[in-house]
């Protein structure tokens, strides 16, 4: 069986981590897989790598589409990206699109995705085409999900949402879920379990600050670096590679006898087993690692630009216990000293109790749901 999967991850990893995950297990399942990035994805993978022309955006600021320069994309760069995309669609050929966000998202891609259906929908044999969303969706106006609806209609066979029902179902973020008329199906998260704990034993004792691959932790990092300054305990600062040079070094010059920043690690899962406190956003992956850590944790959702997708997950997890969430907008050196101090009053943390299979679970539907599309 060949499959394609299309993903454009814009400022965070978490798109294309899921992506990855998915691909892999595909391959390892036997099929041949290409996975189709519009953002930039390391080479690693047994599967196939597309790479398209590098499209990407700034914090705060989803609308306007940048190069691998930080130039403004034009129209002619987006013709250029849409035909090459065009061209790698029809060599693959697949039995199997997957369709990463889109049309619960991506609006911005729109010049690129359309074609692409389009092409693959006016096939000989067309290919079973999936949608595949995270958890949570940013919630739109309703006129944006009436038309992501239609679209769904017009396309797709089958939705699977990487996430687990019985925490947070689609309707939370999707007010018009009773309108989707293809299955609407649940994997459970998408997390790449691993032996990683305690080990060596690095990082015990420490304040973990984290921010993900992307470049919209960085306000967060500077106030925990402010607010290591007006404390006693170790504090570790991890950079993601997101965040250019310039203001990493600028992060790098307030490296103290408590402070330690450095670039991210990867043995990031072990330090999070040790670490006293971790401190975050709160991403789809971030989430799940900090979910299986079992530490303490003080989350920070990503809220600009009228994002409202972690702030959702914070809500719902902290509800669990999971985690303590500190109000973006109340972000200051004493308050993130005061939720410290809070988050380390909850030990011990709650045992996990939502689904991670949905690696495997994933693989299954689509073979499943592939079988039926045929018949």
């Amino acid at each position: 069986m060949k499959i394609a999967i299309y993903v454009q991850h814009l400022l965070g990893s978490g798109h294309l981590v899921r992506a990855q995950l998915l691909a892999d297990a595909l391959h390892q399942d036997g099929n041949e897989v290409s996975l189709v990035s519009g953002g930039r994805a390391p080479t690693a993978g047994a599967y196939n790598l597309v790479q398209l022309p590098v499209a990407k955006t700034l914090p705060g600021d989803f609308s306007t589409l940048l190069d691998q320069h930080d130039e403004p994309v034009d129209e002619s760069w987006k013709q250029w990206r849409a035909e090459m995309l065009a061209v790698e669609m029809k060599r693959i050929a697949p039995d199997v699109l997957v369709v990463e966000t889109w049309p619960f998202g991506r609006r911005q891609m729109e010049f690129e995705i359309l074609p692409m259906l389009g092409q693959q929908s006016s096939r000989l044999n067309p290919p079973m085409i999936v949608c595949s969303i995270r958890d949570i969706l940013q919630v739109r106006k309703r006129k944006r999900r009436l038309q992501t609806l239609e679209r769904l209609e017009r396309f797709f066979e089958l939705v699977m949402v990487h996430g687990d029902e019985r925490l947070i179902p689609l309707q939370c973020s999707f007010p018009e879920y009773a309108g989707i008329k293809c299955p609407v199906v649940y994997t459970g998260y998408v997390f790449a379990a691993s032996d990683a704990g305690p080990g060596s034993g690095e990082g015990a004792g420490k304040i973990l600050v984290s921010a993900g691959g992307g470049a919209a932790g960085i306000e967060l990092l500077r106030v925990a670096a402010e607010a290591s300054s007006l404390d006693a305990r170790s504090w570790h600062l991890l950079v993601g590679s997101g965040i250019n040079d310039s203001e990493y070094q600028a992060l790098r010059q307030r490296h103290s006898g408590n402070l330690k920043i450095e670039r991210n690690r990867d043995d990031f899962r072990e330090l999070l087993a040790n670490c006293e406190v971790s401190i975050s956003q709160y991403g789809y992956n971030t989430a799940l690692e900090l979910i299986s850590a079992g530490c303490p944790a003080v989350t920070v959702p990503y809220a600009k630009d009228g994002e409202t997708e972690q702030a959702m997950r914070a809500e719902k997890f902290a509800q669990k216990g999971f985690c303590l969430v500190l109000d973006e907008r109340r972000l200051s050196a004493r308050n993130l000293l005061s939720a410290i101090d809070r988050a380390m009053e909850k030990k011990p943390m709650p045992k996990l109790a939502i689904n991670l299979n949905g690696i495997s679970e994933s693989v299954r539907l689509i073979k499943a749901h592939l079988k039926q599309f045929r018949s």
